[in-house]
């Protein structure tokens, strides 16, 4: 009968080895990957089972955790009921535009913008479906854009619009602004 060696430490040392330079590779890539794909890269990973995993996150936390946890997540509940409601989500940033519903012009601010709408920050008195033409420069390519606009939305602080009949060299004028990557523009004209 033929004898049966262990296996060699050796083989053993180049596995453990090699699965470490694995484990290390991976953790520096997930250090140089934004948020956004992390938390892509965990909704991939656990699918359908992502609820579990945070259960079982939110039972390893500590009592103190918790209750931040709670708090923070009480804020994010409140906040989508109290405000956001749009499908897409709007950029901040600080644009001069001029405005004008039938008649007189206005100068003032859009605050925040995506490809469909903005809000203009104005103490003018405007009726929800009012129509009107705005014209304001590009943050990126500085190019001059009139647009037609519906007022949807009014509060103390000015008015949310949405865009009407936008080409498609404006909707990908607005579209890039947009998608760039920089926190805010402020234009001075």
């Amino acid at each position: 009968m033929p004898e049966i060696k262990p296996k060699s430490n050796k083989a053993e040392t180049g596995r453990r080895r090699g699965k470490n330079e694995v484990m290390l590779s991976l953790l520096n890539l997930m250090d140089n990957i934004s948020d956004d794909q992390q938390l892509l890269l965990f909704k991939h990973l656990f699918k359908d089972n992502l609820s579990n995993q945070l259960v079982k996150r939110i039972i390893d936390m500590s009592d103190n955790q918790r209750l931040i946890l709670m708090k923070h997540l009480e804020e994010m509940v409140a906040q989508q009921k109290n405000g956001e409601k749009r499908k897409h989500p709007r950029k901040d940033c600080l644009i001069n535009v001029d405005f004008a519903l039938q008649g007189p012009r206005f100068s003032s601010y859009i605050l925040d913008i995506n490809p469909y709408g903005a809000f203009i920050e104005t103490n003018q008195s405007f009726s929800i479906g009012q129509q009107m033409k705005l014209s304001f420069s590009s943050p990126d390519t500085r190019e001059y854009l009139n647009i037609s606009a519906t007022v949807i939305r009014r509060d103390l602080n000015g008015v949310g619009i949405k865009f009407h009949h936008l080409s498609q060299h404006e909707l990908n004028t607005i579209r890039s602004f947009v998608e760039n990557g920089e926190a805010v523009y402020t234009i001075n004209s």
